[in-house]
């Protein structure tokens, strides 16, 4: 699994959270480019084997892509991929994908995140190790 930040630090204190821009730079900016815009240097590649009409990576700064997600979707999408994404559940740990869906959401979907534990993000809940 990779991760971006442990889930404690030393002596069993709380590590200080994730950054989710730096998680979305490692993790998503390949394909989405760095500034969202779908044009990341994996994108070419998508693209041949994308269905003609159908943009191989979203561009994340669209309008209707803060609306077209809400958090769960969000979520769910981050977790299992569709399409051209893939899953990142085996990836990342629950305090980065918790992480890159706040930086999604707040760079690119124009919302704030929810404050406090992420229920649809199993092993983000108070008190969880």
């Amino acid at each position: 699994m990779l991760c971006v930040s442990a889930c404690r630090g030393s002596g069993g204190t709380p590590a200080v959270p994730p950054d989710g821009a730096a998680v979305f730079q490692m993790a998503c900016a390949r394909c989405h480019g760095a500034e969202g815009g779908g044009d990341g240097p994996q994108s070419a590649v998508l693209a041949s084997i994308t269905p003609p009409g159908k943009p191989p990576v979203p561009d994340l700064r669209a309008a209707h892509l803060g609306t077209r997600y809400d958090r769960a979707a969000l979520e769910h999408l981050l977790q299992d991929g569709r399409g051209n994404m893939p899953a990142h559940r085996a990836r990342l740990g629950p305090a980065d994908l918790a992480a890159v869906a706040d930086y999604v959401e707040s760079h690119f979907a124009g919302r704030t995140p929810p404050p406090g534990p992420r229920s649809g993000l199993p092993g983000t809940s108070e008190g969880a190790p």
